[in-house]
């Protein structure tokens, strides 16, 4: 467990998904500029760090200190009154449709317009529509990988991704491994 609790830290290197309008809604300003940034979370919690760390520290796996955050985080959220409720049914389609739309059939489906969802995403989640869609799509294959699907070129389907070669593309880029390395990974990790 690492010494310093750090609140926010966006990198497309790291494998973790924050509720995604979270700062903005706690802190009062867009999350825009804080991608592939990191900031102490003392400075944005600082009556809650020491009970988080604490909890944190207690934790006996990580599935259950990434439980910790969520649910911390989801406490927060539902404190704050200034949140624009467009972006949870944005939020939810995208997510339920791994990020496999483009902008125009999103922008149909949930009855908002193109400008307003980028608006939306840039604010509340800090990043644009496509890239965040991405994040999401990567997340369901990585899932798929890690259900043990070991056909890469069905994953890749599944996931939407119209080739091989872009599939593994995001997957490196987000991850730092390809899809194959990655199995071999979770494979020995696990013992299979």
């Amino acid at each position: 467990m690492p010494k310093n609790l750090y609140a926010f830290y966006f990198s497309k290197a790291n494998d973790c998904m924050l509720y995604t309008h979270w700062n903005s809604t706690f802190s009062g300003f867009s999350i825009k500029g804080l991608s592939d940034t990191h900031g102490h979370i003392k400075l944005v919690f600082p009556n809650y760090y020491d009970m988080l760390l604490s909890e944190l520290n207690n934790a006996i796996s990580n599935k259950i200190r990434v439980e910790i955050v969520e649910s911390f985080f989801l406490r927060q959220l539902n404190k704050s009154k200034t949140l624009d409720e467009r972006i949870y049914p944005l939020v939810n389609y995208i997510l339920r449709t791994k990020g496999t739309d483009n902008l125009k059939k999103v922008a149909q489906e949930t009855a908002l317009g193109e400008r307003t969802i980028q608006r939306l995403m840039h604010h509340y989640v800090g990043i644009n529509y496509k890239s965040f869609s991405t994040l999401v799509r990567f997340k369901y294959a990585k899932s798929l990988l890690n259900a043990n699907q070991e056909n890469l070129t069905s994953i890749g389907l599944q996931a939407c991704y119209f080739d091989q070669a872009h599939f593994i593309h995001d997957f490196k880029e987000l991850s730092g491994f390809t899809p194959r390395e990655y199995l071999k990974k979770i494979t020995r990790s696990f013992g299979i």
